[in-house]
């Protein structure tokens, strides 16, 4: 199962020296494009998406995520925007997976 992640030329070191496949964009109409397309591979567990991306388009990938059970499209803390905080995470993962994380 592959990791993809979707962001600015900045994450890109850390992610591809961890093993994920690296999707660089400059816009978040371009990543809502790579998303579309890296969901449709086969072999795509996880997208993770950069926040300063997935926060604009938000309304589009929570429509993905209900219409696919996989890849699991998760949002991630990148240096421009900051990070939300770790209760509406966890919000995301209940209502997401109908599971509560303590």
């Amino acid at each position: 199962m592959t990791i993809v992640v979707i962001g600015p030329e900045t994450l890109r070191l850390g992610f591809e020296s961890g093993g994920a496949e690296f999707v660089s964009t400059d816009t978040p109409q371009e990543a809502l494009q790579r998303v579309l397309e890296s969901s449709s591979k086969e072999g795509v567990g996880i997208l993770l998406v950069a926040s300063m991306f997935a926060q604009p388009i938000q309304t589009e990938l929570d429509l993905i995520r209900a219409t696919r059970p996989l890849p699991l499209i998760l949002e991630i803390p990148d240096f421009e925007v900051k990070p939300r905080e770790q209760s509406e995470w966890l919000s995301s993962i209940t209502a997401i997976f109908g599971i509560k994380v303590s």
